[in-house]
């Protein structure tokens, strides 16, 4: 399974696609940061931008709404488990787009 780690996607402001190379797979990804502070959101979304034509279509508005979205998210969710829990959390996504090509 590949993943997309929360700091590409705020780095990039927008969701890559597969090809693009941006995501890990999950294992060397976890074994990185250690599995007790990795967290990973699988999300599921209706795309914004569907075409018949595949290079055309894309999961999120032109104006990358669904990214910042995820990325405010991201922001939330280390902000609590900081406060909460006093440590940092490191979080990966799987997102269709990006993790199958």
């Amino acid at each position: 399974m590949r993943l997309i780690h929360s700091s590409t996607l705020l780095q990039l402001q927008r969701i890559p696609h597969s090809d693009e190379h941006f995501t890990v797979d999950a294992l060397e990804g976890i074994d990185t940061y250690g599995a007790h502070i990795c967290e990973i959101f699988m999300v599921s979304h209706r795309w914004l931008r569907p075409r018949l034509n595949s290079s055309q279509s894309h999961p999120d508005s032109s104006d990358h709404l669904k990214a910042r979205a995820i990325n405010e998210f991201t922001k939330w969710r280390q902000t609590w488990v900081r406060t909460k829990y006093e440590f940092n959390i490191e979080i990966f996504y799987w997102i269709d787009f990006c993790c199958i090509d």
